[in-house]
């Protein structure tokens, strides 16, 4: 399967560097791998819906930044959402945000409290 396409989710104000989602991801690669007969690359996508290229895509850190909801998304899928909790994986501002549409957001979000 090869997944569904999405829309470019850098509408995202919340981002993670790709280089510490992959280093999550690969230990989960390395590991399924020793494991299983399947694929990673197949079980992530059809269990996430999506192309197997978003995970190469991450694993080759062909960008340097991932959006935080397709990180969270993995990192629910490989059973390790502690790793942004206990900051293997640290989330920060979307960097092609500019300052103020950033504190445009976070100040909507704070009134929503």
């Amino acid at each position: 399967m090869s997944g569904t396409k999405r829309k470019n989710n850098w509408n995202d104000p919340l981002a993670v560097p790709t280089l510490e989602l992959a280093a999550v991801l690969q230990r989960w690669v390395d590991e399924f791998d020793g494991e299983n007969e399947e694929m990673p690359y197949e079980v992530l996508s059809e269990g996430l819906n999506l192309n197997e290229r978003v995970f190469k895509r991450i694993l080759e850190l062909q960008t340097v930044y991932t959006t935080l909801s397709l990180a969270d998304e993995v990192l629910q899928f490989i059973e390790r959402p502690d790793a942004i909790h206990n900051k293997e994986v640290h989330v920060c501002p979307n960097p092609y945000w500019n300052q103020e549409r950033w504190i445009e957001w976070y100040l909507e979000e704070r009134r929503g409290c």
